[in-house]
């Protein structure tokens, strides 16, 4: 009997001994365990936080702490969480696609971009070539401008060239009206000397003198009494020098005579000086 007591009580002993160590190897589990939730549950808190909720302004998850430490209400705050945390992961991923497509056509904004600098590259070298061809232009309308200008002032000196031409045209006719019957008259002596007897001279005596009786410059001839008998041959006309005193006037040369009377024409390469009446006639061959 007492060895069984004895049995007992070592047996005993030894439970004791080992639900004493046992209690300390659960006590240390407890309190690893204790600081892992607790960890946990400040990590679930610091992640409530970061968790937007449908609200708008920003608004975080709220959890009660009180709930996630007690094991009954734990499981609704988890699934709070991951509700939203569900819902964050939805948002994200509607945000992902939405900037994927953002990339996307900011990548073809780009693109445009990029053609619509190289058109207006294109458009700003146009629009300098155009101004380049406008002051060309301008230049030329200048240049035709000025030449206008000086067209017109031509034109206006013409014109007054023109108005006084016909003043001057308007003033000959009146003269010709004035001198038509002096024309006639000498139209009529010059037929009356053509119809007679008239002696072409070959050679005149040199020295022979005569006196201009006749002039008429519009017809460029002059009329001068002449001895007949101072001919000496027939064939040619003979040239006379008209003088004033003793200054040369001009040269004639002898057309027609008939008796004391001779017709010459006046030849301008000699004149220098308009012929009168009474000037003097010589030959000088």
């Amino acid at each position: 009997m007492a060895k069984a007591l004895r049995v007992f009580i070592i047996l005993g002993f030894l439970l004791s001994i080992g639900a004493l160590v046992l209690g300390i190897m659960l006590f240390n589990q407890r309190e690893i365990l204790k600081g892992r939730t607790q960890k946990l549950e400040n990590c679930l808190l610091e992640v409530a936080k970061t968790i937007e909720t449908e609200r708008e302004g920003d608004a975080m998850v709220s959890i009660n702490k009180d709930k996630l430490m007690t094991y009954d209400d734990m499981q609704g705050q988890l699934d709070i969480l991951v509700a939203k945390a569900v819902n964050q992961r939805e948002s994200l991923e509607q945000t992902r696609n939405d900037l994927d497509q953002t990339n996307e056509v900011l990548r073809i904004t780009s693109i445009e971009l990029k053609e619509t600098k190289q058109q207006l590259a294109d458009a700003r070298a146009e629009i300098t070539r155009l101004n380049g061809e406008i002051a060309t232009l301008n230049s030329k309308i200048d240049e035709q401008r000025r030449k206008i200008a000086e067209l017109e002032q031509e034109k206006s000196e013409l014109k007054n060239e023109i108005e006084e031409l016909n003043t001057k045209i308007t003033k000959l006719e009146e003269e010709i009206e004035m001198h038509k019957d002096e024309i006639q008259s000498l139209k009529n002596d010059i037929a009356r000397l053509t119809k007679e007897e008239v002696i072409t001279l070959v050679g005149v005596k040199r020295g022979v003198k005569g006196k201009v009786l006749i002039v008429n410059p519009d017809w460029n001839f002059v009329v001068f009494a002449i001895e007949a008998d101072d001919i000496i041959d027939k064939g040619h006309n003979a040239a006379f020098l008209v003088q004033r005193g003793e200054q040369l006037v001009g040269r004639v040369k002898i057309t027609a005579i008939k008796k004391n009377w001779a017709v010459a024409d006046i030849q301008p390469e000699w004149q220098q000086m308009p012929i009168q009446e009474g000037d003097y006639v010589v030959y000088i061959p």
